[in-house]
C-alpha cells in the first residue's frame, strides 16, 4: 500500500498525498511559498517521479524534483501493510 508523508527540503515542508492506494503512481504535493499554499502533482515516468506541470510548482522548488522523486520511492510505499 502507498503512504502519505511529509518531508523538509530547503526550509520548507512538503506534504505528499497518494492518489493510488495499491501502487506508486501519482501524488499530490503541497508546499507553502510566499504565504500561499501551492499544490502540484508528481507522477511516475519510467522509474522516477516527475512534476507533471512545472508551472504549478513554485519556481524556487523545481530544482528539487529528483530529490522529491527519491523521497516518494523511499517513503511512499509500505509493503508491510495489508492490501
Amino acid at each position: 500500500m502507498t503512504n502519505n508523508f511529509k518531508i523538509q527540503l530547503d526550509d520548507a515542508e512538503f506534504e505528499f498525498y497518494t492518489m493510488q492506494i495499491r501502487k506508486l503512481l501519482n501524488f499530490q504535493v503541497y508546499v507553502m511559498a510566499e504565504g500561499v499554499k501551492h499544490r502540484f502533482h508528481m507522477q511516475l515516468s519510467g522509474d522516477t517521479f516527475v512534476i507533471t506541470d512545472p508551472t504549478r510548482c513554485p519556481q524556487q522548488y523545481r530544482h528539487l524534483e529528483s530529490t522529491m522523486s527519491d523521497a516518494i520511492l523511499k517513503l511512499g510505499q509500505n509493503d508491510n501493510l495489508p492490501l
